[in-house]
């Protein structure tokens, strides 16, 4: 199996390094560093950074060119971080975000959305709001498990299953989705059916 590591902030050095033979397709798993300068800096959302850069090493050789493979990945957008990079793991246990404070789990079992005006994951999401508290000083994360392992994870922008579940939580964090810094995804959930998904917010 493959396993690497890039100290880059660019995932340069990432595309000199191909794959070595053995490697295995079905439980890849990427970890994905971005540094910032300000946490709450206005710019592109963590999961949108994240597809930018599977589908660079897609094209590059990783994946088996394919990153539908892809079965999980956890990216974070860190504050002067020393080290941004990616990490391409080939092992079946994923890496975990470290979560201290869940505000919301639940497992919606309806149809997935589409877009960001999806009615019935819309209805479900207002449904099961709580009470979300003062913001001040922390920073929020997002984990999204699926029951079916034939999503593709990787993809995003208007045809990603990822994206249109974390747009359709603003109004749970009531405010726009690029204060979350954290996002953990993984499909395949022996825990869930194929039909479900268990979403959790999470402070840290």
């Amino acid at each position: 199996m493959a396993h690497s590591e890039r100290d880059s902030g660019s995932v340069q050095s990432v595309l000199v390094a191909k794959p070595v033979a053995d490697y295995t397709a079905d439980i890849t798993g990427v970890n994905l560093r971005f540094r910032v300068s300000q946490i709450r800096a206005v710019g592109p959302d963590v999961d949108n950074l994240v597809y930018n850069v599977l589908l660079t090493l897609e094209r590059a050789g990783w994946f088996h060119k394919n990153k539908e493979n892809v079965r999980w990945w956890l990216a974070s957008r860190e504050l002067n971080l020393m080290e941004a990079g990616v990490t391409i793991i080939g092992e079946a246990n994923p890496i975990f975000p470290t979560i201290l404070n869940v505000y919301f789990e639940r497992i919606y079992d309806g149809s997935l959305p589409t877009d960001k005006k999806h009615k019935e994951y819309n209805d479900w999401i207002l449904k099961n709001k709580v009470p979300l508290g003062n913001l001040k000083g922390k920073q929020i994360g997002v984990s999204i498990y699926y029951g079916s392992d034939s999503l593709n994870i990787a993809d995003g922008y208007s045809s990603g299953k990822v994206k249109h579940i974390i747009d359709g939580l603003e109004s749970l964090i009531g405010m726009d989705d690029t204060i979350i810094s954290s996002v953990f995804v993984i499909k395949n959930w022996d825990e869930l059916d194929s039909n479900e998904v268990k979403i959790a917010i999470w402070f840290y």
